[in-house]
């Protein structure tokens, strides 16, 4: 599902299941452990990013999690009021001000600087299709963040004026 290298140069792997690194010669797996709260959450892996601090954030079908490096585990990081994540993490990104962008059922930008987490769009179930889902994130020159909305179209968001444009089939002529 996904492969990147890292800033110590292992490389990383993305699986259903598990997340695999490299360091050019072994693999070792990291996989679901219900035993161990320190294990990644769950072994089918969406996305993996490393953010301008070197932080590894992996997204998972059961959340988000932050590699941590020291101790060879993760931490679990909370996107959801209730104690169940049951949170698909579909893409993660970093703009220039070093905040992390989420897309899962809906879009989160998370402020490394204050540690505060805003939902920026939500998918309303009710008003749109049950299977939407924000699929992917890019941020372009201009600092504006598109979203790819699995049964929902392309949609650009303006973090300036705090607005959305839309674009679906009908859009494109």
């Amino acid at each position: 599902w996904y492969v990147m290298q890292d800033s110590d140069g292992f490389m990383w792997f993305g699986t259903n299941d598990g997340l695999n690194r490299f360091d050019g010669k072994h693999f070792k797996v990291y996989k679901h452990n219900p035993n161990d709260s320190t294990s990644i959450g769950h072994n089918f892996i969406h996305c993996i990013q490393e953010d301008s601090k070197n932080r590894m954030l992996v997204g998972t079908r059961n959340g988000l999690y932050l590699y941590n490096k020291k101790l060879d585990n993760f931490i679990c990081i909370n996107l959801s009021k209730s104690k169940k994540q049951d949170i698909n993490i579909n893409d993660i990104t970093e703009d220039s001000y070093g905040n992390i962008w989420i897309a899962s059922n809906n879009l989160f930008r998370f402020s490394t600087h204050t540690g505060k987490l805003e939902t920026i769009l939500f998918l309303d179930r009710a008003h749109t299709s049950p299977l939407a889902r924000i699929w992917s994130i890019n941020i372009d020159k201009d600092k504006q963040v598109w979203i790819s909305i699995y049964h929902g179209g392309i949609k650009r968001y303006n973090p300036v004026e705090n607005n959305f444009k839309s674009y679906t089939r009908d859009s494109f002529g």
